[in-house]
């Protein structure tokens, strides 16, 4: 599963379409990562999201709105939203101070 969505963090990821490339139902794989990983699949996602939108800021030239695109966000403001509760930052902070 989490190679599965770290293959597909371009896309809108699905709970039915990681269950159906695992062949499990959607409960069991629900409860299965639950269990194995402590975070629910949602959780892990916007982990994975986070993490590659880090490098993207580092090592890339791509605006806020592009990297939003790129990873599967509803809304460049979504994103940013969602960086700066996990990063403690915004997306334009964290270049400047990493990048």
């Amino acid at each position: 599963m989490m190679t599965y969505i770290e293959e597909h963090l371009d896309e809108k990821i699905e709970l039915a379409k990681i269950a159906e490339h695992v062949g499990v139902s959607r409960t069991y794989a629900s409860a299965l990562f639950k269990e194995e990983l402590g975070i629910t699949i949602s959780e892990f996602i916007l982990s994975e999201r986070m993490l590659e939108a880090k490098r993207m800021l580092r090592d890339t030239n791509m605006t806020s709105a592009e990297i939003s695109r790129r990873l599967g966000f509803c809304s460049q403001s979504y994103f940013t939203k969602n960086f700066t509760e996990t990063e403690g930052m915004t997306p334009l902070e964290y270049r400047r101070q990493y990048g």
